[in-house]
């Protein structure tokens, strides 16, 4: 939805730099894991111009992967962190990125999505801008 909310923090990112999201189940712990070994796991990075909230085809994917390793497997390893390098040539500006990992879930049921946003400030880029997507559209009930 509209993501309208004042961040609480911006953090200032240099383009083509090597960035991290965390995620822990209960405390801010490396010895904190957020789900069990056994699950294989997808993780995306998608990042949007904060001028946008969030709304249209104004996603995109601005970012480029450091490992060829399974999510959790990066997650565990890293003490709760996932490790991803944002592009070089994006334009300056401040964005909203939000890092996600896609999980079956125990049941067998939809699968469960695990979800970290963060407001940043890009200096240092190039002239890329966004080619865009609706995020909205990107999941469906029968996925």
């Amino acid at each position: 939805n509209n993501l309208n909310s004042t961040a609480a923090k911006t953090c200032a990112a240099k383009a083509g730099s090597d960035t991290v999201f965390e995620w822990h189940l209960n405390k801010d712990s490396p010895s904190d894991p957020y789900i069990s070994h056994g699950h294989k796991c997808a993780c995306t990075v998608n990042m949007v111009p904060a001028s946008t909230n969030g709304l249209g085809a104004s996603w995109f994917k601005g970012y480029n992967a450091t490992t060829n390793k399974w999510c959790m497997d990066q997650i565990h390893e890293g003490g709760g962190k996932v490790n991803f390098t944002i592009s070089a040539d994006i334009k300056d500006g401040d964005y909203i990125v939000r890092g996600e990992f896609i999980c079956p879930t125990f049941k067998g049921n939809a699968d469960s999505s695990f979800v970290n946003c963060a407001h940043i400030s890009v200096t240092g880029g190039g002239s890329v801008g966004p080619k865009g997507y609706d995020i909205t559209k990107a999941y469906q009930a029968s996925n």
